[in-house]
C-alpha cells in the first residue's frame, strides 16, 4: 500500500521524446548517458523543474551528472557539473 498515493509508470517509448502525455513534470530524471539536453525534455519539465542526466562530451571520455532548472522563458541552465572522481 502506497501512503502518498504516488506510483510509477513505465513506459515504453522513444526516451529523447520524452512523455508529453503527463506533463508537465517536476523532475525528469535520466539513466542513460547523453550527449546534448533533447529540446523535448525542456518543453515538458515546469518552470523551476529539475533536468538530472549523465553527460559526456564528444572531446573526453569523461563523463559528468548534468543538473539543468528549467526557466519560464522555455530555457534551462545548470551547473556546475558533478564529475565522476
Amino acid at each position: 500500500m502506497c501512503t502518498l498515493s504516488l506510483y510509477a509508470e513505465a513506459v515504453t517509448g522513444d526516451a529523447l521524446a520524452g512523455h508529453p502525455d503527463r506533463g508537465p513534470y517536476d523532475r525528469l530524471p535520466c539513466t542513460f548517458g547523453v550527449r546534448s539536453i533533447p529540446r523535448a525534455w525542456v518543453e515538458q519539465v515546469r518552470p523551476g523543474g529539475v533536468i538530472v542526466a549523465p553527460y559526456g562530451t564528444h572531446y573526453s571520455s569523461r563523463d559528468a551528472a548534468a543538473r539543468l532548472t528549467v526557466h519560464a522563458d522555455g530555457t534551462a541552465s545548470g551547473g556546475p557539473f558533478a564529475t565522476a572522481v
